[in-house]
């Protein structure tokens, strides 16, 4: 097809193509413009209202730790009654325990001439005068101080013969580890 249109129109057709294209690119444009801001707007309001119910959550924890610090107070000064009682019961010294324990090392028909035990008693040497039938007991009373875990330093002093003739007086010189008293 041969256009025999003037120049002159021919232009002005292509120029009203070029217009209508543009105006088309121009109403698009706008159009995404207009999404965008709907699209900015609503994402504002909807993060305005996440801070809104953000900060109503956080006075409601504040107001509500307030009232959880008057327990804290109380779990703290509680806490520190119990260390302080661990601590008294750890010093505890049970002397049922030492005595039991003691008696326990003795060789059957051995006896204690006299026994008293203090504070002092494990930091310091303890001298034990025991009474024994013979060689061989004494040897085991020996022995079984030696091999006890509550006791250290064991040495003997000595053995001498009861006034009555019978039997013998064995000194022993140890110090109690406080591990007889748990």
């Amino acid at each position: 097809m041969i256009n025999l249109l003037p120049r002159e129109q021919q232009r002005e057709i292509r120029a009203a193509r070029t217009n209508t294209l543009l105006l088309r690119y121009l109403i698009l444009l706008i159009g995404a413009m207009l999404f965008l801001l709907g699209a900015l707007g609503v994402t504002y309001f909807s993060l305005a209202s996440s801070a809104r119910q953000a900060d109503s959550v956080r006075e409601q924890n504040e107001r509500a730790a307030v009232g959880y610090q008057e327990t804290q107070i109380a779990a703290t000064a509680l806490r520190s009654e119990l260390s302080s009682a661990k601590s008294l019961f750890e010093s505890e010294i049970r002397y049922s325990k030492v005595l039991l324990r003691l008696s326990a090392l003795l060789p059957v028909g051995t006896s204690i001439e006299s026994f008293s035990i203090d504070n002092t008693s494990f930091s310091q040497p303890v001298t034990l005068s025991v009474y024994v039938n013979g060689e061989q007991q004494a040897r085991q009373l020996e022995q079984n101080f030696q091999n006890s875990p509550y006791t250290t330093g064991v040495s003997m002093t000595g053995i001498s013969v009861n006034s009555d003739g019978q039997g013998y007086t064995v000194g022993l010189v140890f110090t109690f580890d406080r591990s007889i008293t748990q």
